[in-house]
């Protein structure tokens, strides 16, 4: 909630009259048909990835129904907000009313295309399971043991620009994670770049790299 908080001030920094965020979204408005259509094509993306790098058997089958972190944390607010060549003022305050209007929104199912959703509380008790060993099983032991080799993509809440033309996806599989802008050319979605990664090592660390707009 904290980072949400600083995002949205963030967006009002600089404006020279408030501007309701009702009025900007009242003729513009964020369908799930449209988050539907984006999160389609970016797992597809991802699953060509994978072949494309010789893994003829994808692991990933699951999609989970809702991400237990923020969209967006304090450094990612502050890369976003800085990119200006690419989100109005206007962009960011209607970013941050899908966010604030979505948050309690899940994935169902039957919109998901080649994929099955797994529930985030069956994660939950995974770890409760662990928690209850102090961790020496291990929860992916405990995800294997029930699940067996299956893995799962974790996706955010896609949130557009107001000409929906752009948005901002944030997309998770093995060990990586990455907030990345997607623009929609000749009535198509393409990937234009990434605005942060993450990559987890065996060692639980984590890098981060910030990346600029080409």
């Amino acid at each position: 909630m904290k980072y949400l908080l600083y995002f949205a001030f963030l967006l009002l920094i600089g404006c020279k009259n408030s501007t309701d965020k009702n009025e900007i979204i009242r003729n513009q408005v964020v369908t799930d048909k449209d988050i539907y259509e984006i999160v389609n094509f970016v797992v597809r993306e991802q699953d060509s990835l994978l072949r494309k790098d010789g893994i003829k058997n994808n692991p990933y089958k699951y999609i989970i129904d809702r991400d237990a972190e923020p969209l967006l944390d304090k450094r990612d607010s502050v890369c976003i907000h800085k990119l200006d060549t690419i989100f109005s003022k206007e962009d960011l305050i209607f970013i941050n009313a899908q966010i604030q209007n979505r948050k309690n929104f899940k994935f169902t199912g039957k919109f998901i295309n080649s994929k099955k959703v797994l529930y985030r509380e069956v994660l939950d008790s995974i770890m409760k399971e662990s928690a209850k060993t102090n961790y020496q099983k291990h929860p992916r032991k405990i995800y294997e043991e029930i699940f067996g080799s299956d893995m799962f993509y974790t996706i955010g809440l896609p949130v557009f620009s107001k000409d929906k033309n752009t948005v901002l996806v944030k997309f998770g599989g093995d060990g990586s994670v990455f907030i990345a802008v997607y623009k929609r050319i000749n009535n198509r979605w393409k990937f234009c770049y990434y605005v942060t990664t993450w990559i987890v090592k065996k060692n639980s660390t984590q890098q981060r790299f910030l990346c600029k707009a080409p």
